[in-house]
């Protein structure tokens, strides 16, 4: 369970490096 938990932070880690902009972009409407 602990390394599909890692996993999936893993990968949202490497979606949020490759959306930076994107997540500015959601900063701003928070």
């Amino acid at each position: 369970m602990l390394g599909e938990i890692a996993r999936c932070i893993t990968q949202l880690f490497l979606v949020v490096q490759n959306n930076v902009p994107a997540l500015q972009l959601y900063e701003k409407l928070l």
